[in-house]
């Protein structure tokens, strides 16, 4: 047994449930293992040369955007035809780990640094299909 399934912590949260509410959701998915890597990040109130952070997750795509979650915190809300995305490194190492990485300031004008996202899918589901989606 998973002793994060006890607490639901990789559960899509409200704001995951309302969004396949409201838009129509192409993928799911819930009980990501995953992690957040900080490169010499700095924001009002905190600096890290590197530091790594693993949680528990899930993530959600509809036909207009991609929100993933640790927790029940929001890490990624970036809609597709968000002309950032060309700034935004995207990458399946093997079939089941989705890498994200993109310099801080890209969405917070104060912050500096990279962030790396890395999601892990349990059993046999795999990132491809969402990788289409999100460069198509």
């Amino acid at each position: 047994m998973n002793p994060f399934s006890l607490f639901s912590s990789g559960k899509l949260p409200e704001e995951g449930v309302s969004l396949c509410n409201s838009e129509r959701t192409i993928w799911t998915l819930e009980d990501v293992s995953g992690s957040v890597t900080m490169i010499n990040f700095r924001r009002p109130g905190k600096r890290c040369s590197w530091n790594r952070r693993w949680f528990r997750g899930s993530m959600i795509a509809t036909e207009k955007r991609l929100v993933a979650f640790a927790y029940k915190t929001r890490l990624i809300h970036v809609p597709f035809d968000d002309p950032r995305w060309a700034q935004i490194d995207v990458q399946l190492p093997n079939g089941r780990t989705l890498f994200i990485g993109h310099d801080a300031s890209l969405f917070h004008d104060d912050w500096s640094g990279t962030l790396e996202y890395r999601f892990k899918a349990s059993g046999k589901t795999r990132f491809r299909d969402l990788v289409q989606t999100m460069t198509t």
